[in-house]
């Protein structure tokens, strides 16, 4: 059953992220609103902005989307910030240019943005690691074959 792009960029993203960061306990391939303190340090990755430009290729109108991609990791208590950059380490080494979608012509780190909340009382260290993923696809179809 075909996927759409986003949802096959955020499962590949989660998936390589998955294989190859030890030191998360969780990684979510969508929005996630409140962790427990015993699935932290853990990761969701998630789309937010996207923007099109279409480009001229005779017949179909084909879009070069770009996507913005995060995975937002988040930690709790002592040592929270260095578990925030171990795992920040080992997604940045994870993640490829490309991230197994042969339509996904690049996947680009762009910034990376850190806060803390008071979740429920509970401190939690939050790092954003920022991303841009570009895709081509036909105008009017979004879906990708899984493979």
């Amino acid at each position: 059953m075909p996927q759409h792009y986003r949802t096959a960029i955020r499962q590949a993203v989660a998936a390589q992220i998955r294989a190859a960061a030890p030191s998360l306990k969780r990684v979510a391939a969508h929005r996630v609103h409140a962790w427990t303190e015993t699935d932290l340090p853990a990761a969701a990755v998630y789309t937010t902005n996207e923007a099109a430009e279409s480009i001229d290729m005779a017949a179909a109108v084909q879009l070069q989307r770009t996507v913005t991609v995060v995975v937002e990791i988040q930690a709790a208590g002592d040592g929270a910030d260095d578990a925030l950059d171990q795992a920040a380490g080992e997604i940045e080494t994870a993640l490829p240019d490309n991230v197994g979608l042969g339509a996904v012509a690049d996947l680009v780190l762009t910034a990376v943005e850190t806060d803390l909340a008071d979740d429920a009382g509970q401190p939690i260290s939050r790092l954003a690691m920022v991303y841009e993923a570009q895709i081509t696809a036909r105008q009017g179809d979004p879906w990708i074959e899984e493979s």
